[in-house]
């Protein structure tokens, strides 16, 4: 669903585009003789050109909902036990950060990006 509306804005806002050019070439090439329907191009041409700024605001204030997570794995070296939790400073892989019930090490095997959107 998220991505058919970032594809519904990207061709709206290509739409809207060459609709702005269009009337931009059209009042300035001086295909139209009438200087009022010259003027009413032009402003036809600012109000998309200020509802395609608004299209833009709207996509990247979307954009800016999704929220990063850092996770980090954590394994035994003798058992199967493994961990994810959140990412704390001075992580890094091979990391060998305590003792497992087994008696194993335990370690940072990888650190990633879990990317969850708030829609």
């Amino acid at each position: 669903m998220h991505e058919r509306n970032i594809l519904l804005d990207m061709v709206l806002g290509l739409a809207i585009m060459f609709l702005i050019l269009s009337l931009i070439s059209s009042s300035l090439t001086g295909g139209l003789q009438n200087k009022g329907i010259q003027w009413l191009f032009l402003f036809l041409a600012l109000i998309f050109l200020i509802l395609h700024a608004i299209l833009l605001s709207t996509y990247a204030r979307r954009r800016g909902e999704e929220k990063m997570a850092i996770k980090t794995i954590i394994k035994c070296t003798k058992c199967n036990y493994t961990c994810i939790r959140d990412f704390s400073e001075g992580d890094y892989v091979l990391k060998v950060i305590g003792k497992c019930k087994c008696g194993g090490n335990l370690f940072i095997s990888a650190i990633f990006n879990d990317v969850e959107s708030k829609e």
